[in-house]
């Protein structure tokens, strides 16, 4: 073959296809493309139905040689792919200037720590008073659930249930007042006003002494120094004759 022919079979020669390789974002490795692309799953048909491999086959047939080299492969191409990326990064890092950007951040930490110990220096006396304030209130607290054999913290009524007693014991007041007006008014000189505010009057007093009972004298039922409890059965017995009395 003359140079000519050479030159000229180079020409009109159809290119090689180049091997598309795995990357782990572009192309991931696909076991059933694989599968497929080998004809692994005709050949493992056709040799099993010839009996290979034998139980005593210590090597590898076709099929399984070209699934190892399959995966080898693909393990190559990752690996030369993160290598590539791992390049690339180191490139971009050298050609960042990071010195200004880490002098900048060790200056901002030194100025931060200056101004929190100039926090603490100007504050001291305060934050002192403020520990040992907290530290009493700790003891304190302490003692108390010592002497109340207490695990949990008491249950006070905040917010919107507080606010919800007031008016309840509110409502009570005025609609008491409202039914009793006219039997109070019965031989009054100022008919169903006068009536009405002798009747706010004594319901005033009934709600109050009923309020104040609960908070100041049955709350003690169950108390864990006994010289409450029989304070609260006292007290209970001395209203309960004080209102026997009146009524």
């Amino acid at each position: 073959m003359g140079l000519w022919d050479r030159v000229l079979a180079f020409l009109t020669s159809k290119p090689k296809r180049a091997r598309n390789k795995w990357d782990p974002v572009t192309n991931p490795f696909d076991a059933k493309r694989v599968v497929a692309d080998l004809g692994l799953e005709v050949d493992g048909q056709r040799l099993g139905a010839a009996g290979v491999p034998r139980e005593s086959d210590a090597s590898l047939s076709g099929p399984e040689s070209r699934s190892v080299l399959a995966v080898e492969r693909a393990l190559t191409d990752y690996v030369e792919s993160y290598q590539l990326r791992l390049k690339a990064l180191k490139a971009q890092i050298s050609r960042s200037d990071l010195s200004a950007k880490i002098a900048d951040a060790t200056a901002s930490g030194d100025q931060f720590q200056r101004q929190a110990a100039g926090l603490l220096t100007e504050n001291a006396a305060d934050l002192k008073r403020l520990e040992e304030m907290a530290r009493s209130r700790r003891e304190g607290f302490e003692r108390f659930r010592t002497a109340n054999r207490r695990d949990e913290l008491p249950h006070y009524p905040q917010g919107i249930w507080k606010t919800l007693k007031v008016v309840l014991a509110l409502t009570l007041i005025v609609l008491e007042a409202i039914f009793n007006a006219g039997f109070f008014a019965q031989g009054l000189s100022g008919g169903l006003v006068a009536g009405a505010v002798q009747a706010g009057a004594f319901s005033l007093i009934n709600v109050l002494g009923s309020f104040l009972l609960s908070f100041g004298i049955v709350r003690y039922a169950n108390y864990v120094q006994w010289p409450k409890r029989v304070g609260r059965f006292v007290g209970l017995y001395v209203l309960e004759r004080k209102f026997l009395v009146v009524t």
